[in-house]
């Protein structure tokens, strides 16, 4: 189960690293311009095609779903400190359905670069094998997703309601004694799930190497802005 272990600790890396990221860009594009909307604006340009593909996910689930939906929108709001630069209308269900919206994007995001990373793993190592438009679209698409497929603050709040819970349940059901975590990670070994998730933990560390170079690369110019 380690390699399960470590892939959460990847996703949460590359959330933190996601959100360093993106303040670094604004501070980065603030103090050039001293416009408050127009660094808004840049990040929402920036940004698009992942919030295109966060906001679909929460729709296309909440639809499978029998969720109705409404007001989808791909352009910035600003609220006090706080920007949303896409959003969607999703009516209020069940803590299950509404737990699973919530995580689409993350779901649906991990999925994607997984799908991307498969494609280009025979090459992945060998770059002269890559031509240069595959290569920008390739870095381009986990740069994406990467920090875009995380919830947001209003499906923390789901998401935690959800775990607090599906906790609840399994306490509930160990002092019963009935041991369905057991059962389930005996389930996970005999599926040859640690060695997908082994993969998984080398996929992950693409995105995770694409975000630390940029913060890397936008602290030494900002660094250098500075003197």
């Amino acid at each position: 189960m380690i390699f399960i272990a470590l892939f959460t600790i990847e996703l949460l890396l590359l959330f933190l690293s996601s959100r360093v990221l993106t303040g670094l860009i604004s501070k980065l594009i603030f103090s050039l311009s001293k416009n408050k909307i127009g660094t808004v604006y840049f990040l929402s340009f920036l940004f698009l095609p992942g919030v295109i593909v966060h906001e679909l996910s929460h729709f296309l689930t909440a639809s499978i779903l029998l969720v109705r939906c409404k007001d989808m929108e791909f352009t910035p709001k600003i609220h006090g400190n706080t920007v949303k630069l896409g959003s969607v209308q999703v009516e209020k269900t069940d803590f299950i359905r509404s737990a699973v919206i919530a995580f689409a994007p993350t779901i649906i995001g991990c999925s994607i670069i997984t799908a991307v990373l498969l494609y280009f793993t025979p090459d992945i190592f060998n770059l002269s094998k890559i031509s240069v438009w595959q290569t920008l679209i390739f870095l381009y698409v986990l740069f994406q997703i990467g920090n875009t497929m995380f919830v947001s603050r209003k499906d923390v709040e789901i998401a935690l309601k959800f775990l607090i819970i599906f906790s609840s349940i399994l306490i509930i059901l160990y002092l019963f004694n009935i041991k369905i975590l057991e059962y389930f990670f005996e389930f996970l070994q005999k599926n040859n799930t640690s060695s997908f998730f082994k993969e998984l933990d080398l996929f992950f560390l693409v995105p995770l190497f694409i975000n630390f170079s940029f913060i890397l690369a936008f602290k030494s110019i900002m660094f250098a802005w500075k003197r």
